[in-house]
């Protein structure tokens, strides 16, 4: 008889630490097979996928290590270790799909700074916002862990609009397990990056709006999938949308695998902003703030000057070396020093409204220039690592937009390095950030 399924991360932690020990060895098949099967426990364990690229990189397994770099597991030892069936692709189930939003572009200024040491992947020259649209899916499956996500129509086969990940190995593990039956009706909202406050907002929670936009009214016994809702924002945000914690399906602390009778799919994809639709800020604004802006609000003039600092105990390991220096010029420079971690979501979004001009650094806090008014001055910090979302998102709501790069060298976009990448800290050159303060504020 067939289980349900649970994640099991301690398993998969006890897999690959097991998997380096024969790694060290010098038993690479073996070391390969546990981090596998490691991951077959745990599906979204980023750290083996991490572990079997560095494995796969010292084989001159290129290809491969990339992708395994990127959160899959290569082809070649899906078929070796799993022996999968074809998966079966189908979207016969699905009987009703309500486009939303049209596809629109912006126009990409480039950043503005105190010279031309943008980064060097800001190429773009334009946002391209994608549709969006609903689908509705009798009698639907759905794995969500947060990593990979795999919709199931009424036929079993998979719904390509809305499956990602590795689908093979998930494929590999329903084969084995039963789905949780868990509401009459139940709404996808789920996406990569659910515990991060950037792609909370932005990839996760306007879902709603979409399916606002397609005629759906929430009923109490409707339910909501998200892959976690362990965080205070999470919750926070969720009920100011009109749902309460009753509703919420946190599918990794229950189980990915899910059914019910009728399974509602948002199609949803920003692309770090670089996809990003008009509508998105609007319904945030209308969400959180409490006189959000119309179409025809005036631009920022007089605002307030903040610098958003961070939190050392929330930095995700992405410090500021010189924050304390740092702190003391903005103060100094008339800024008000701003930590978006103590406040409550309406008043991180207060405060970026009522703002003329602000710097941070690179970093989720961002997030809030959604709430900014037309003409508000964004300067961004970064070090080893930079995403285009902020400069995406200024274009799209009229924002001015500059960045300073605080190393010596550009860094080359190899996913072998994207996690250390991401977390690394640096320092601000101090004389420059008086430079830019007089550039933009003055």
């Amino acid at each position: 008889m067939l289980d349900t399924f649970k994640l099991h991360p301690a398993k998969a932690r006890t897999a690959i630490d097991n998997a380096r020990r024969e790694y060290a060895t010098g038993d690479v098949e073996l070391a390969t097979k546990l981090t596998v099967m490691g991951l077959m426990d745990c599906p979204n364990w980023y750290p083996g996928y991490q572990f079997l690229g560095e494995m796969l990189d010292s084989q001159n397994q290129r290809e491969s290590a990339i992708q395994a770099y990127q959160g899959g597991i290569p082809d070649a030892l899906v078929d070796r270790y799993l022996s999968p069936d074809p998966a079966v692709t189908g979207n016969g189930g699905i009987y009703d799909r309500v486009i939303v939003h049209r596809s629109e572009s912006f126009e990409l200024p480039r950043p503005g700074g105190l010279d031309d040491n943008t980064a060097w992947k800001f190429g773009n020259q334009q946002v391209v916002a994608n549709e969006t649209w609903v689908d509705t899916i009798d009698s639907g499956r759905v794995w969500h862990d947060g990593h990979n996500t795999v919709v199931y129509d009424a036929t079993g086969g998979v719904v390509d609009d809305h499956s990602f990940g590795n689908i093979t190995v998930i494929n590999a593990l329903v084969r084995k397990h039963k789905p949780v039956h868990i509401a009459p009706r139940v709404f996808l909202l789920g996406a990569r990056g659910g515990g991060n406050y950037y792609h909370w907002m932005t990839d996760i929670l306007p879902k709603l709006a979409i399916l606002q936009g397609a005629g759906y009214t929430f009923t109490a016994s409707d339910r909501f999938v998200v892959p976690t809702n362990n965080k205070s924002f999470q919750e926070e945000t969720l009920v100011a949308c009109g749902l309460v914690p009753e509703q919420i399906i946190a599918s990794t602390e229950s189980s990915p695998y899910l059914t019910c009778d009728l399974l509602v799919v948002p199609r949803l994809t920003n692309v770090m902003g670089l996809k990003m639709g008009s509508w998105l800020p609007k319904f945030l604004q209308k969400s959180f703030l409490d006189q959000p802006q119309s179409d025809s609000s005036s631009s920022a003039s007089d605002g307030n000057r903040i610098f958003i600092s961070r939190d050392p105990a929330a930095s995700n390991g992405r410090s500021i070396e010189n924050l304390t220096a740092l702190n003391t010029l903005f103060e100094d420079s008339g800024f008000e020093i701003v930590y978006p971690e103590r406040l409550s979501l309406k008043e991180q979004a207060q405060k970026f409204h009522n703002a003329s001009v602000l710097f941070a650094p690179h970093g989720a806090g961002l997030a809030n220039i959604v709430f900014c008014k037309p003409g508000t001055r964004v300067v961004e910090f970064y070090g080893a690592h930079i995403a285009p979302c902020y400069w995406a998102i200024s274009a799209i709501m009229g924002l001015h937009y500059y960045n300073e790069f605080c190393l010596t060298a550009q860094h080359a976009d190899d996913p072998a390095t994207l996690s250390a990448r991401r977390t690394a800290g640096f320092a601000v050159n101090l004389d420059r950030a008086g430079e830019l303060i007089k550039l933009v504020a003055d």
